[in-house]
Parts: structure tokens; sequence; C-alpha cells
């Protein structure tokens, strides 16, 4: 690969800033990982946002184009709104689109907290009120919203200036008002007095009542349970559990990754119990990445990490090795053959956990024996059986058995490393990108072609604004 050669010294540096700035938004969360604090990952993902915005202001914007997290999504937009308009028209264009798209494509719940954080930093430009009062108007269910975020609301519309010509308005400002005409509105009046009118709320409010009410757990999700959404249903799986009742879940209907996940939390009995269902869900899950990744005609050699310190944090627990499994079932069914080398050895992958020391050496020897057109490695980068030994390993391979650009070895770290404002390499020759979710994937490999060398600054740049502008 590297077929790009740099002009200039300065076109270099700012393809290597981008790069690691792309890394640190496509991994970081400013969440506590295994070998790092969450009070470093923040002061070095603020760094890094703070440099970027400084030297590259474009850049920093069409970064939202490229599929980075949403934790970064939010932060680049609070960043921007911060430092004001571009003088550029064209820019200031630009920019405007990519913001507004990035926060239609976020949560709801991120979006609430990054307003909040404008109205704390006393962020309340013209521009600012226009993006904050456009979204809000976008939104479809502005009952629902003024309920389940009653005070964040609050404070937004005061922030924003926006004057509620609606029950919303009464509602979030005006306690004497009863007489509402909204369902959502009247329901969620008589949920403070009523236990039946509680079980016809979404969930997410309807919990506070059965708190507020003393209502037995068990007696509120049997009852509770047809209005769960899919992400519930996940999320309170262990809640069921402990109070020995059943909650369906359709495995193919939840995120890929919080499946992984949750795939992982269940021990091996009860893993045994649901193995089938799983597995015919993945099929189903793998269906959807087809057309993106498009790996009919590529073989794969896996080399997966699965030492100990891939279990994660407490705030990440599980996700560096649901990470590396999610893409060992992805690939498996996907590529034209995938063959598989863990760290330490595993009898059956389903039953995978994370154990041992970090041997990347030796499972890569033998990815790179099998003749693979692509080698993965997924791993936090943490090597110590032996350290460094795959640098040396990948080393002597390029230089003595690699055929030119026959083969094509790379490195998809989940963790950020905040003492170098990037995810951790095995070696400095091995392109390493970071990934926060699985469904990332086919947008890593993708990157991983500028990471590499393969395109220039211009075309990865071309690329972003034809993501930008394809839905516009």
């Amino acid at each position: 690969m590297n077929r790009y050669l740099y002009n200039t010294r300065s076109e270099q540096v700012e393809s290597e800033d981008l790069i690691l700035f792309i890394n640190t938004c496509l991994t970081c969360t400013r969440q506590t990982e295994f070998y790092e604090n969450q009070f470093n990952q923040e002061l070095s993902v603020n760094f890094v946002h703070e440099y970027i915005l400084a030297n590259y202001r474009s850049l920093y914007a069409l970064t939202l184009a490229s599929g980075i997290n949403d934790f970064n999504k939010a932060l680049i937009v609070q960043n921007l709104l911060s430092a004001g308009s571009p003088d550029c028209s064209k820019e200031k264009e630009e920019e405007a689109l990519l913001i507004n798209k990035a926060l239609s494509s976020l949560p709801v719940n991120r979006v609430f907290k990054l307003f909040k954080q404008l109205q704390k930093h006393r962020i309340n430009n013209r521009r600012t009120r226009a993006i904050i009062k456009n979204y809000i108007s976008a939104r479809e269910n502005h009952a629902f919203d003024a309920i389940k975020y009653k005070s964040k609301l609050q404070d937004i519309s005061r922030h924003a200036h926006i004057d509620w010509q609606t029950e919303v308005g009464h509602f979030l400002f005006n306690k004497k008002y009863k007489q509402y005409q909204n369902h959502l509105f009247k329901t969620y009046m008589e949920a403070h007095y009523s236990h039946q009118a509680v079980y016809r709320l979404p969930y997410s409010i309807a919990e506070g009542f059965a708190k507020k009410h003393g209502i037995k757990k068990s007696t509120f999700l049997k009852k509770i349970e047809p209005n769960l959404t899919k992400k519930e249903r996940l999320r309170i799986q262990n809640s069921v559990e402990k109070e020995k009742l059943t909650i369906s879940l359709d495995f193919s209907k939840v995120n890929y990754t919080p499946l992984m996940i949750y795939w992982l939390s269940l021990d091996k009995k009860q893993r045994s119990v649901v193995k089938n269902k799983f597995l015919l869900s993945l099929d189903y899950h793998a269906n959807l990445f087809k057309e993106r990744l498009r790996l009919q005609n590529t073989s794969i050699a896996l080399v997966l990490d699965r030492s100990y310190s891939m279990s994660g944090s407490s705030e990440k627990k599980r996700r560096p090795l649901a990470i590396a499994f999610g893409i060992f079932h992805l690939l498996k069914r996907l590529a034209k053959s995938c063959h598989t080398f863990w760290s330490t050895q595993v009898t059956d992958e389903n039953y995978v956990s994370a154990h041992g020391q970090s041997n990347i050496a030796s499972p890569l020897v033998n990815a790179l024996s099998t003749g693979a057109d692509t080698i993965i490695i997924v791993s936090d980068g943490f090597e110590n059986d032996v350290t460094g030994m795959t640098a040396m390993v990948y080393k002597l391979w390029k230089k003595h058995l690699c055929k030119e650009n026959s083969q094509k070895v790379l490195h998809i770290n989940p963790c950020y490393n905040a003492e170098n404002f990037d995810v951790k390499k095995l070696s400095d020759d091995i392109t390493t990108v970071g990934i926060r979710n699985v469904e990332d994937l086919p947008t890593i490999l993708k990157y991983s072609l500028f990471a590499d060398g393969s395109y220039s600054q211009t075309e990865f740049e071309e690329y972003l604004r034809k993501q930008l502008y394809k839905r516009k």
C-alpha cells in the first residue's frame, strides 16, 4: 500500500493529525478503560479536540461525516457552536449542514444533554438558538419529550427563548394548569394517584411512578411488559431474572453490539439454553451488513485477543471482548473464508471469556501462514506475552516472506490510550484504527484505507463530503 506520497512536511503532519483525531473519535467516550482512569481519558480527549479545532477547523467539522461515535459527535457540535460561525459563507453553510445532520443522528437524550452543556457554558449566540429551535420543532412527540425530559426541556426552552404555544408550555411552566387534552399529559397527571394509569405510560416514565407508589418490582415488570421497547427488553433482562420472571426478547431485534455484550454476561448454563436462538439471530444480523461490507471475494484470517484486559472496565464491562466476538461472528458469515486464532486457545467460541495473557505474536504467525487476503487483529494493544514480539514478527514477515501488496494486516483496537492521544499500536508498521461498536466496521474498513496511505487526504475529504451530501 502507501501509494500516496506526501508532497510537503506540513501535508504529512496534517494527515497524521487527522488520523489521530479520527481514531480518538471512533474509540474514546471519556469512560474508564482497563488501564486508564476517567480523569486521564477526559483530559486527553479534550486536548485533542481543542488542538484540532484550533488548527484545522473545516476538517474538525467534516469529521462529523466520518461515522465517529455519538460522544465525539456531541462534543464537536458543542465546540463548534462555542467557537461561533466561520467567516467564509461556504464553510458556514457546510458546518450548519454537518451540525444539523449530526444532531438528527444522535439519540435524543444525548442531544438534550448537549443543549444543557450549552446552557451551562452560557453559549447562547444566534446560531446556537436557531439550531436548538430547529431541532426541537422537528421532534415528532413534544408531549413525550416534555414528560420524559421535563427539567432539561424547561432549561433548554429558557436558554433558546422557545415560546411554546401548545399544552407543552403549560406542562413545563404552569403548575396550576390541569385541563389537558393530550392523552399522554392526562395519563401522566392520573398516574400521580392511580396505579392503573402507571401501566399506560412508557416504561421509562412509569418506572418513577412505580417507585413512588411502592409497587412491587415483579408486579410492575409483569404489567408494563407490553410497553417495553426492544432496547428496554434487553436492558432489564437481569432484573427480570432476579424476579424469576420471563420477558420475551427477540435477539434479531436488538442492536448487534449490545447483543454481544449481553451474551458475554451470561454464564455457561444460560448460554446453552438460548444458544440456538442466539446463533439464528446472528445470521439475520449478518445479512444486514452484507451489502455494506462486500467481503464475498475476500479471505480473512482473524487474530483475536481474549486476554484479561479485554474484559474492559466498570463502565465498559466486557465491551472490548464483545467487539472481538462480534467481528468473529460477522466475518465468519460474510467472508469467502475466515480462519480464527485466539490469543489463548478456545474450545467453543460461543463460550469465550476474557482470560490469560496477551499472546498476539503466535496467533499472528498462524494467521499469516493461511495466505488470507486480509489479516485482522482485534486487541487493546497491551501485548505482554512477549512484549513487542508482534512488531518483530510483522517486520520479519514483511522483509522476507510477504509478496508485495499481496496481504494486508490491520489492527482494530476498541480501547483508547490517553497517554499517547490515540489507540495503542502493536507495531508502528501495522495500520491501527479504533472502534466503538461492531456496527461501525464498514466505516472502519473504509477509513483504514486512508490510515494506511492508500488514499490521500484530499480523496478522503471528497469521500466525507459525498457522505454528507448523499442524503441532503
